[in-house]
């Protein structure tokens, strides 16, 4: 009974080691999928290009901005690994008072010419709440999710951005009236390289969905979490909750 006891709680000390080593497992093939993807794309069409005697100028300038694109989606990839890892390795930062309409404004400059190209309004609250954190921190949560909205909508639509004072504390939500999320997406939303099947969605948005697994680390280390709502077709809210000052 006590060799099985002792099995039993060695075995429920070790999972959490061994669930952590799995993902990192599964990010690691995940990354080395997304890097070889466009490489190999490239590699490809190289290689027939110098096989061709008869390659012209003009097939070679679409050879070029192909290229290009490319390595515009490596550069976007590698971004987002950087910052995922700055920020995982920065751990728990200074939390200062922070005022929420200084944040807005930031994250409207950042997300402003964006939105426009799909002639989407960005209707940021006027607010004087104030809440504990890490500026720089929060910036690129709400950057994030203000650009996971602007994607997922159509032209000429609307995004909330809003901060209330609520019984649990102050309430800061991105709401979009765009595509909406497939249930079967919902629990997986948040983790790295995971992108709902577009056969499903019916989007052709580019991404490595990187955006809200770095958004929702940040919301952990501000002792908090990314919470979601989603009608298919009719929109999604993304929410978190911070304490009263």
């Amino acid at each position: 009974v006590g060799g099985l006891g002792a099995f039993y709680m060695a075995k429920r000390t070790l999972a959490p080691i061994e669930k952590a080593h799995k993902a990192q497992a599964r990010f690691t093939a995940d990354a080395s999928h997304e890097l070889r993807t466009p490489i190999a794309a490239m590699q490809t069409e190289i290689e027939v290009a110098l096989r061709d005697p008869k390659f012209t100028k003009s097939e070679a300038i679409g050879l070029l901005k192909s290229n290009l694109e490319e390595l515009d989606s490596l550069t976007r990839l590698s971004d987002g690994l950087l910052r995922l890892a700055r920020e995982k390795a920065n751990g728990h930062q200074p939390h200062n008072p922070i005022n929420i309409q200084k944040l807005f404004e930031v994250v409207q400059s950042r997300t402003q010419k964006q939105a426009q190209m799909k002639r989407i309004t960005l209707n940021f609250d006027k607010t004087s709440n104030i809440v504990h954190g890490q500026f720089d921190s929060l910036v690129e949560l709400f950057v994030n999710l203000v650009d996971n909205a602007i994607k997922y909508s159509a032209e000429e639509t609307t995004v909330n951005i809003t901060a209330k004072m609520t019984k649990q504390g102050i309430k800061m939500s991105v709401k979009d009236q765009g595509i909406g999320i497939d249930t079967i997406d919902i629990p997986h939303i948040f983790e790295s390289f995971y992108r709902a099947d577009a056969s499903r969605t019916g989007s052709k948005v580019q991404g490595h969905g990187l955006g809200l697994s770095m958004a929702q680390h940040i919301a952990k280390e501000h002792d908090t979490e990314l919470k979601v709502t989603s009608v298919k077709g009719r929109g999604t809210e993304f929410s978190i909750v911070f304490p009263r000052i």
